[in-house]
């Protein structure tokens, strides 16, 4: 790809496996960094295909450092996919404080009030400057993962694999191995976040 695909209608965009497809940045040198996929409405299906080499940095201060494979802003499933080798890196944009500017979700990111399911998956070696090495959610309504693999996310600040905040959540049957964060860092594999007043569940 030489851009974001952006979706924002109901689609089903069925791939043969991530085997057979893969959706990517192109890692030719002088390639602009962005996103693979930006889901900015609509029920969403993703399956049977790799998704790799995006940068949440898109230099136009609209959702910059948020979700480098996938930013989701719909009702999103990721079925039978694999998700590496994306990247939420920081921002430089002036006035930004540092936890704003730092990369969230390098692998998914999930907005608030977006409903994300992960299905048969795995998200590996991805990697983000703040939280969220695989995935992050804010606020999202709902999000799920089952029968997935997390492995050999990073992220600097916190939450290797999975940084999880508000609302409600299920993982069932999902492996989480080798995630990291900085040796300073807290919780290499999963994080989860409930701030003062606020309600949070995940089983």
């Amino acid at each position: 790809l030489s851009s974001t695909l952006v979706i924002d209608t109901d689609v089903a965009v069925l791939g043969p496996g991530p085997d057979q497809l893969t959706v990517m940045r192109s890692d030719a040198a002088g390639t602009p960094e962005f996103r693979v996929f930006l889901v900015e409405n609509g029920v969403v299906t993703l399956a049977g295909m790799t998704i790799r080499n995006g940068s949440a940095y898109s230099g136009t201060h609209l959702h910059d450092n948020l979700g480098g494979g996938i930013l989701n802003q719909g009702i999103l499933t990721v079925s039978n996919c694999v998700v590496t080798g994306n990247h939420a890196p920081t921002t430089d944009w002036p006035g930004y404080t540092p936890d704003v500017s730092l990369g969230y979700g390098a692998g998914i990111f999930s907005y608030p009030d977006s409903q994300l399911a992960i299905l048969n998956s795995t998200i590996s070696d991805n990697q983000a400057s703040g939280a969220g090495g695989a995935l992050c959610t804010w606020y999202a309504k709902s999000y799920s993962a089952s029968g997935c693999t997390f492995a050999g996310n990073f992220a600097e600040v916190q939450g290797g694999a999975l940084n999880l905040q508000g609302r409600t959540g299920a993982f069932r049957n999902c492996t989480l191995t080798g995630n990291a964060t900085a040796p300073d860092g807290l919780g290499s594999a999963f994080v989860q976040i409930a701030f003062s007043g606020e309600g949070a569940a995940c089983a």
